[in-house]
């Protein structure tokens, strides 16, 4: 199942209802920093994959990865697996598993 959602405010709940009535727990988001900020001050973010390419950009105008205040407490994410793809031979690119550290949760893995 898809949930597209096109609006400049966004809820949690609005995105993991749907979510819970078919009991699936997995967000595929490729939005900008105002989602993260959403999903993660919502407690509903346990693991970020993140593609980083290597190639650096000039200008004023760019995106941070997560937007808005200041999280408090901060959202602490350890690193679970790191993997380099050099096939564009111009740069390469990490891709990234990161998984939220929650205490007294022990060792789990994102899928």
């Amino acid at each position: 199942n898809i949930c597209a959602y096109n609006s400049l405010s966004l809820m949690a709940s609005t995105v993991t209802y749907p979510l819970d009535l078919v009991k699936s727990h997995k967000i595929y988001s490729i939005a900008g920093p105002g989602v993260l900020d959403t999903l993660l001050r919502a407690g509903v973010l346990d693991c970020i994959y993140l593609t980083q390419v290597h190639r650096l950009l000039g200008g004023t105008e760019y995106d941070t990865l997560l937007g808005g205040d200041v999280l408090q407490p901060p959202a602490d994410f350890s690193l679970q697996a790191l993997y380099y793809d050099n096939n564009d031979k111009s740069c390469g690119q990490f891709f990234s598993i990161y998984k939220k550290v929650m205490p007294g949760r022990g060792q789990e893995v994102c899928d």
